[in-house]
């Protein structure tokens, strides 16, 4: 993979990756959406770029839930990125998905947005997420670039939410090429983290689970929707059960690594908790609706 950049003219972000690969055929069908989740590896295709004032280091790293740096509700040991920079020019971090042992191009049409988990210190500077969307030459770079700034205001972990409205054609750079046509989502390229100029002193931060966002249809924030229309039918999550079974549901916190944790979102600590005082149903048990995100 060979990385070429351009230099933006903005003060807070120094360049823009330009990824220029060989004899790439976008398949028929682009990949499912996948999380950049660090637990084992960074995903291939990860890159770092910096210009020449500027040097750019990322690393792997496992954190104890112990640490100053665990994550929210974290049980146990978390895989995350982090990254060390001085930024006198440009420079950032992301993944190429065309590159050798990624997926190709992505489908993100079926999710929410874009969003990470974010370690900060406070410091004020602005960042730039960025997404590519479709080429018009699945052999080179041609990738549409749009962005989004968001200011390192808080210290510590946060989870950086970004609908997908939020985002807007970037008009500092585009690629040779790139089409115009808005953002499809139907075919990804990859993601950056463009950082920000940084007047010579030395920032570190860390990231988590980066990717789209999937699709939530009941995130289990503010408790189970109940009740009954205007016939006496009961509305939302409702059980029935035989005589011989029992069926009840909760609300119940359970760990990222839980066997029915939410992983993929913003939150990944929250479950349905689904508890059946008799395991064998003898005559028939289930939930009214038991769909888990």
């Amino acid at each position: 993979m060979t990385i070429a950049i351009r230099r933006r003219p903005e003060a807070h972000v120094g360049a823009l990756v330009v990824l220029f690969l060989g004899a790439l055929v976008t398949p028929a069908t682009a990949a499912p959406p996948t999380t950049a989740d660090f637990e084992t590896a960074e995903p291939a295709g990860s890159f770092v770029y910096n210009g020449g004032a500027s040097s750019v280091t990322t690393e792997r790293q496992t954190v104890q839930d112990s640490e100053a740096r665990a994550r929210p509700g974290q049980v146990g040991p978390n895989g995350l990125l982090n990254a060390q920079f001085t930024i006198g020019d440009f420079g950032g971090f992301g993944v190429d998905f065309a590159a050798t042992g990624s997926t190709g191009p992505q489908d993100w049409s079926g999710t929410d947005g874009f969003g990470f988990w974010f370690y900060g210190s406070n410091t004020l500077l602005v960042y730039q997420a960025e997404i590519f969307d479709n080429r018009s030459n699945p052999s080179a770079d041609t990738a549409e670039r749009f962005d989004f700034d968001f200011k390192d205001d808080s210290t510590g972990w946060r989870y950086v939410r970004i609908p997908f409205s939020a985002f807007k054609r970037a008009t500092d750079f585009q690629p040779a090429g790139a089409p115009d046509d808005g953002l499809t989502l139907t075919e990804m390229w990859g993601w950056a983290i463009v950082l920000p100029g940084t007047s010579g002193a030395s920032q570190t931060i860390a990231v988590d689970d980066v990717g789209p966002i999937e699709h939530v249809i009941q995130d289990f924030q503010s408790g189970l929707p109940s009740g009954l229309d205007a016939n006496g039918v009961g509305i939302g999550f409702v059980t029935f059960q035989g005589p011989s079974s029992t069926v009840a549901i909760s609300i119940g916190w359970i760990t990222s690594r839980g066997i029915c944790a939410l992983r993929s979102a913003s939150h990944r600590r929250m479950s349905c908790a689904f508890h059946h005082r008799k395991l064998g149903f003898t005559d028939g048990g289930a939930l009214g609706k038991t769909t888990v995100n």
